[in-house]
């Protein structure tokens, strides 16, 4: 008897290992599920983050370039800001000296009047016989202006 009970519990306890192996069996093939879920899962961040720094690395590329150019623009920008003030200087200069040249202009064109006033009242108190040589000496020693003399000529 005592056989037939150790024999029962014996089957009894090799139900419940069997039973007990079949859940671990079950358990691991659900873990070996899981294992490749995450394993997929893992893989797939892995991808999604080398993307992510290749666009971060390409991003950070770009930015570098960008400052480069800035730099280069800014540059640039001084140079012309600096030719523009050398030009405004020299266009300055180039007003007050025109401004000078037109008042020697107003200057010779009032001499030129007196010149031609005073040429005119010399020809009508100059004898005849003397007018063109005294006229040219005049207006040339007085005035400084040729044209005159040739206006006032004989032809």
């Amino acid at each position: 008897m005592w056989m037939g009970w150790v024999g029962l519990v014996q089957a009894a306890e090799t139900r419940a290992a069997r039973q007990l192996l079949a859940e671990a069996r079950m358990e691991t093939e659900s873990i070996g599920v899981e294992k490749k879920h995450l394993y997929s899962a893992w893989t797939s961040a892995l991808v999604g983050m080398r993307r992510r720094d290749e666009a971060h690395a390409a991003m950070t590329e770009a930015l570098r370039e960008q400052q480069q150019r800035l730099r280069t623009l800014d540059a640039e920008l001084d140079g012309i800001r600096r030719l523009i003030q050398k030009e405004q200087l020299d266009n300055e200069k180039l007003m007050v000296s025109l401004a000078r040249m037109d008042a020697e202009l107003a200057t010779v064109r009032r001499m030129l009047a007196n010149c031609q006033v005073r040429s005119i009242y010399s020809i009508l108190y100059i004898p005849h016989a003397l007018q063109p040589a005294y006229i040219s000496v005049y207006i040339v020693s007085n005035c400084q202006v040729r044209y005159i003399l040739h206006a006032l000529q004989p032809a």
